[in-house]
């Protein structure tokens, strides 16, 4: 038996992936939830995948930013403690230098999407799944490799404005 607690209420997540083509595997990508209480970090998670033979946990980035404002230089901090905690290995989607960079930049689009996104409202997830709270704000990203904008946004159960937009 799997029990995953409901996040406490204002929790949003975020999902950065950075890949090559549909359908590819991430060269990059970082999962962050993240509540924040008018500019202060309640709490954050930060994981990072496709950097390490198994998911990595950015323990060191969340400690640096729980407790305080969101910043930018906060955000930076954070972005570099996770790129120091990647074990990348160099393979046809990019040499492991460059994947290290992509892990901190994905790290930082999810967590400054989190913080634009928090003030867009949403209906809440019930109103779509009923009896099921999963979070008052979802966001997922797909970046396409090597690319400035994402293809698309996800936000919650409906489709926003930006899931429209295609990359040129």
């Amino acid at each position: 038996e799997i029990r995953i607690p409901v996040p406490a209420p204002g929790t949003g997540y975020c999902y950065a992936k950075l890949k090559r083509k549909i359908g590819d595997f991430a060269t990059a990508a970082a999962a962050v939830t993240l509540r924040i209480k008018g500019e202060t970090v309640q709490d954050v998670a930060i994981a990072l995948t496709n950097l390490g033979a198994t998911p990595l946990k950015a323990r060191a980035a969340e400690d640096a930013l729980r407790g305080k404002p969101m910043t930018d230089a906060s955000i930076a901090a954070a972005a570099e403690l996770a790129m120091g905690i990647c074990e990348t290995a160099p393979d046809q989607r990019g040499d492991a230098e460059y994947k290290k960079a992509m892990a901190g930049e994905m790290t930082q689009r999810a967590l400054r999407t989190l913080g634009v996104a928090r003030a867009i409202p949403l209906a809440p997830v019930e109103a779509v799944v009923p009896g099921h709270r999963v979070a008052e704000w979802i966001v997922v990203i797909d970046v396409p490799h090597r690319r400035e904008e994402p293809l698309g946004v996800l936000l919650g159960a409906h489709a926003h404005p930006l899931a429209q937009q295609e990359a040129d």
